[in-house]
């Protein structure tokens, strides 16, 4: 087995150095390939304490960003290595993970917690492909790949450079196509496909294997309780926030938004857990230390539970989110209302 990441933005090293901190405690017996384009002296020279590290320079590859997965899974696989698992870049172990993969040859992928089973049938016949079977929403933060899985990597990567698919990137996010928003987008329609259906699919499951921290709903109060009682699970994904993006707490008049996603990053399992490798990293940056009363307090209060940190504003943000549901819904059945009414007046005035 074989450990791959990589980023190709300046910013986002500190993420790099987390990961790599975090694998060495944990799992320093696995070789990790580090990627990262961008790489400068001081970071080289940082790695020399971590010998299973090898790092690539490349500069070819600057600019590929989330689209690289398949290109690196292929490339680890020709050399040899019977399993390969790809970490995305803001991934922080919190223990050894290995006994989450399955010992067959099942693809293992995490759950996108937002996506519905219809989210497959959306992307994959977005793609104009025949439709054989669904599954839960696919997040590619981390994904175990094998020989046996060559052929759909290879698809993976040939729908990534297709012309359709980089003109959808150029577009603001909102404007992407379902099935061409991003990397994890496209291979959760080529296995919802009639070609790939015979993969068996692993999906370590939100909540129980991973945190996806996406957002303030991201890691609802459910999922923390669970963690009180059972303990945390192996992995926290800082999904779609990063605590790096804000090297200055916004103010909370003029960037109200800013301000609490600020505040929930400062008290997330995250940040918690990056506290931890202050001592390893030079120049530990001010955005993953506690900056403001709010934060203190939460810390004090939280009793040195991470899953317990930002409790109240997930709760709260959870509140909301259940609230729009519950109002789109019911616009939703009364649009069906209106339209069957129709119908049936009609019907009833016709000769």
């Amino acid at each position: 087995m074989i450990i791959c990441t990589f980023d190709d933005r300046t910013t986002d090293i500190i993420g790099l150095k987390l990961l790599i901190c975090s694998l060495n405690r944990y799992m320093p017996d696995v070789p990790v390939r580090l990627f990262c384009p961008v790489a400068d002296g001081a970071f080289a020279d940082w790695l020399a304490d971590y010998p299973r590290v090898s790092l690539c320079a490349d500069p070819q590859m600057k600019g590929m960003g989330w689209n690289v997965k398949p290109l690196l899974l292929q490339r680890l696989l020709d050399e040899g290595h019977d399993s390969v698992v790809w970490m995305d870049s803001d991934i922080i172990v919190t223990g050894d993970y290995r006994s989450l993969l399955p010992p067959g040859d099942e693809l293992v992928v995490t759950q996108e917690a937002a996506l519905t089973p219809y989210g497959v049938r959306q992307r994959t016949l977005g793609w104009q492909l025949p439709l054989a079977r669904t599954l839960l929403g696919v997040n590619t933060c981390l994904i175990r790949a094998q020989p046996a899985h060559r052929r759909v990597i290879q698809a993976w990567q040939e729908k990534l450079q297709h012309a359709d698919y980089q003109a959808a990137q150029q577009l603001p996010f909102e404007r992407r196509p379902p099935h061409m928003m991003t990397d994890q987008d496209v291979l959760l329609a080529l296995l919802g496909s009639r070609d790939f259906s015979n993969i068996e699919v692993c999906i370590l499951r939100a909540g129980a294997a991973i945190i996806q921290q996406s957002g303030i709903p991201g890691y609802p109060p459910a999922q923390r309780i669970a963690h009180l009682i059972r303990g945390m699970p192996p992995l926290v994904h800082s999904q779609s926030f990063k605590p790096w993006r804000f090297p200055t707490v916004p103010s909370l008049l003029t960037q109200p938004r800013a301000f609490f996603v600020c505040l929930y990053l400062e008290t997330s399992p995250y940040t918690h857990y990056a506290r931890q490798y202050r001592g390893q990293i030079q120049d530990f940056p001010s955005c993953l230390k506690t900056r403001t009363a709010w934060g203190r307090v939460s810390r004090l209060l939280s009793l040195g539970q991470p899953c317990l940190g930002g409790i109240t504003q997930a709760a709260a943000a959870t509140s909301w989110k259940h609230c729009v549901d519950l109002l789109g819904l019911l616009g939703r059945i009364r649009r069906k209302m209106i339209y069957h009414l129709g119908g049936l007046a009609k019907r009833a005035t016709s000769p």
